[in-house]
């Protein structure tokens, strides 16, 4: 059974819906109770059921909350959004880009890139570019004593300056340009991969500090002798005294230079005679 909830005295037809007013009607138990679908009794009365008593779904509708109608549409709402970007993702991820759709061409990968890294400078070629060096010195070591032994042969002699010792003067000047050079090129030379190559320049740039002393002191005492027409004895300028201080030392410390530096020009395939007297 049921009522109309407008109070028409209807009896509900067979969709249940009263016959006035078109209203869902509401279930009732024989005794006008309302019961829920399906009820077996009345939760009022305590009378039973039919078995064939039903809600219809128009009254279920009904009487379901507000507050319930607007979770279920909002979760639908919410589904069918998300159903909607999944299907647009996909489509954009699969879509080519406009400039390749437009040219037809697949986007190329570039090989990577690989930095340059500077050349491993060998052990040998380090070794080569010092041996270099110490020619050049063997030369300006062969001018100076040409000059020194122009000079002492003159004032030797107790005749006056001959032709030679001006010439020897000048080649004394160029000694001295020439060993400053080749101090100037020594420290950009680098023995970073030769063993002991830290010693090797250490002791040679020693050496031949002392030796561009040495040299000064030779072109002034030559000058000196020149300019008093040879006429004096070499004891009695400074100059040529200070040459006999620092030669030994010049020598001393070359000496140290050749034995270590000889054994590892040998492994390098690198002149490996070097003397004293050489640098």
């Amino acid at each position: 059974m049921g009522h109309c909830p407008n109070g028409h005295v209807s009896p509900h037809n067979s969709q249940g819906y009263c016959s006035e007013c078109g209203a869902a009607l509401v279930p009732t138990c024989a005794n006008g109770h309302p019961i829920r679908r399906n009820a077996r009794f009345c939760p009022t009365c305590g009378v039973t059921m039919p078995l064939e008593q039903s809600v219809p779904d128009a009254f279920l509708e009904n009487q379901l909350p507000e507050s319930r109608k607007g979770l279920f549409v909002a979760v639908g709402v919410g589904a069918l959004v998300l159903v909607i970007a999944i299907i647009s993702i996909i489509f954009l991820t699969r879509s080519p880009s406009p400039s390749n759709a437009s040219s037809g061409t697949s986007t190329s990968t570039s090989p990577p890139t690989t930095s340059t890294l500077p050349p491993v400078v060998s052990a040998q070629a380090e070794a080569s570019a010092l041996t270099g060096l110490l020619e050049s010195g063997t030369q300006a070591r062969s001018e100076l004593q040409v000059s020194i032994d122009a000079v002492q042969g003159s004032v030797s002699a107790g005749a006056g300056c001959n032709a030679n010792v001006s010439t020897a003067v000048s080649q004394l000047q160029q000694v001295v340009s020439d060993r400053q050079t080749l101090l100037d090129e020594l420290n950009t030379v680098s023995l970073s991969a030769v063993p002991n190559g830290v010693l090797v320049m250490r002791d040679l740039r020693k050496s031949w500090l002392i030796s561009e002393r040495i040299d000064q002191d030779f072109n002034q005492w030559a000058s000196i002798e020149l300019n008093n027409n040879c006429g004096l004895s070499d004891s009695s300028i400074a100059n040529y005294q200070a040459t006999n201080v620092l030669d030994p030392r010049s020598t001393a410390m070359k000496s140290v230079f050749v034995n270590l530096w000889d054994p590892i020009a040998r492994r390098l395939n690198q002149p490996s005679t070097w003397t004293a007297g050489q640098i």
